[in-house]
C-alpha cells in the first residue's frame, strides 16, 4: 500500500502473508511468484543486523554493484536468525505491473502438466505463476471459499489436475498477445479448455492457495 503510489511494488509474495519482512529475510522466503520474480535474496542489498554481543553491523547498501570484500549481506540471508538479528532491510524495490490475467487451466492428467510448464516458463511469457493444483485441493480450496470458477460440469468431470498462470505486462495489448500465446500453447498441451478468470475470483483463488499451503505447514509441524 505505501508503495503503490510511488508505482513500485517488492515482488517477493510468501505464502506466509503474516511474516515480517526480517522473516522473510532469515527464511530467503519465496512464494508462488519466485518463477519470475525470484527470492528474497534477489531483492535484498543490504542489512542492518545486531550480533549476539549486540554490535550492531550494516551490510551492503543502497547502491547497484558492491564488490569489496565478503558478500555479507547474502551470507545472513537464510540463515535463520543464527548468525544475527535482522533490525533492518534495504531493497531493491521493482516498477508494478499495470495490467495482469490469471489463467485456469484444467488438464486430464498431471503428466500433461508437467510438460507443458518447462514449455510456458521457456517460451519468452515470463509468467509470474505457474502453480499446479491437484484436483482434491482444489475441491478443498473451493469449497472452503465458497468459489465459483465457471468450470464447465463437462471439463471438470474429466480433470484431475489444474495449472493457475499469471501473466502481468505494462501495456494491455503486451497481455493480449501473450494470452493468445499462451492459450495455444496450452491447447497444443492437451489442455481441456481455458478459463481467465476475472479479477476478484482470481484474488481469492490465490488467497485460498496460501491458506492451504500454510494450513498444510501448520499440519505437518504438529504431527511432529
Amino acid at each position: 500500500d505505501i508503495l503503490r503510489p510511488h508505482a513500485l511494488r517488492y515482488p517477493v509474495h510468501p505464502g506466509e502473508l503474516s511474516g515480517s519482512l526480517g522473516g522473510n529475510v532469515n527464511t530467503n522466503a519465496g512464494g508462488m511468484r519466485a518463477v519470475r520474480h525470484g527470492v528474497t535474496r534477489h531483492h535484498v542489498i543490504g542489512l542492518e543486523v545486531v550480533l549476539i554481543d549486540g554490535t550492531v553491523v550494516r551490510t551492503g547498501g543502497p547502491v547497484v554493484k558492491l564488490s569489496s570484500g565478503y558478500d555479507l549481506t547474502q551470507l545472513l540471508i537464510g540463515s535463520e536468525g543464527t548468525l544475527a538479528l535482522v533490525t533492518e532491510v534495504t531493497l531493491r524495490l521493482s516498477p508494478a505491473f499495470a495490467h495482469s490475467a490469471t489463467v485456469l487451466v484444467p488438464f486430464a492428467t498431471l503428466e500433461e502438466v508437467t510438460r507443458v510448464v518447462p514449455s510456458i516458463v521457456a517460451s519468452g511469457l515470463e509468467p509470474s505463476m505457474t502453480e499446479y493444483i491437484d484436483l482434491v485441493t482444489m475441491r478443498a480450496m473451493t469449497d472452503a471459499a465458497s468459489l465459483e470458477l465457471g468450470v464447465s460440469p463437462d471439463v471438470a468431470g474429466a480433470t484431475t489436475a489444474y495449472l493457475v498462470v499469471v501473466l502481468e505486462t505494462r501495456t494491455g495489448a503486451q497481455l493480449e498477445r501473450d494470452l493468445e500465446d499462451l492459450a495455444r500453447m496450452l491447447e497444443d498441451a492437451g489442455a481441456l479448455d481455458t478459463y481467465v478468470l476475472a479479477g476478484g475470483v482470481a484474488q481469492r483463488l490465490i488467497e485460498a492457495r496460501e491458506r492451504m499451503f500454510v494450513g498444510g505447514q501448520g499440519g505437518r509441524r504438529r504431527r511432529h
